[in-house]
């Protein structure tokens, strides 16, 4: 099974009460860490997941398992995640466990109360994004600000934009972050196939 992001703004609230939890390039989602965190903190930290889903993966080490909030049966709840080829579960936050080491792997949301440490947060305007994280969004595989940390690679990933070449780089203008994408550079469960 393949794992699809969709991107436009989410809805409000975190991990638990509708606090804002920070997210940083460092691989922190508010207490939790990648590469540390296993199921039992991410319980701990954000409830018990309305979808628990398993895949094995296609090769050896990618496999994982996925824990959804806030999930519904239709993609017309976007922004989601949505396993391809299957009638849902559409979720707007997943923490992703690798499969051999049980860690924390990957983690996405499209929900407004996960911030980064510069507060971008999802439906924040792109060229607002820019300015706070000091760089510009830029077009390709995928469109976003790509932040990249010896442990971890962040994308805050822009939805409804268009691409303008300013000299020789691809940049992003208009649209709004659509989603924040954390990925371990040891554990990644390689659900996102820019990354």
């Amino acid at each position: 099974m393949a794992i699809s992001a969709l991107g436009a703004a989410g809805s409000s609230g975190a991990a638990a009460g509708g606090a804002t939890t920070i997210i940083t390039a460092g691989g922190r989602i508010g207490t939790l860490q990648l590469d540390h965190s296993d199921k039992s903190a991410i319980v701990a930290f954000a409830g018990e997941p309305e979808v628990d889903e398993t895949d094995p993966g296609i090769y050896p080490g990618s496999g994982w398992e996925a824990l959804g909030y806030r999930c519904g049966p239709k993609d017309t709840l976007a922004p989601l995640v949505a396993t391809a080829g299957a009638q849902g579960p559409y979720c707007r936050t997943v923490y992703y466990l690798n499969s051999e080491t049980g860690r924390l792997g990957t983690f996405f949301t499209s929900m407004m109360g996960f911030r980064d440490a510069h507060g971008v947060f999802v439906g924040m305007r792109t060229a607002k994004a820019d300015r706070l994280e000091g760089r510009k969004a830029v077009g390709g595989c995928l469109e976003g600000i790509a932040i990249q940390s010896p442990a971890s690679i962040f994308h805050l990933v822009i939805t409804g934009g268009h691409t303008h070449l300013r000299g020789n780089e691809l940049v992003v203008r208009g649209g709004r972050v659509g989603a924040l994408v954390l990925h371990s550079r040891s554990h990644d469960v390689g659900v996102f196939d820019c990354y």
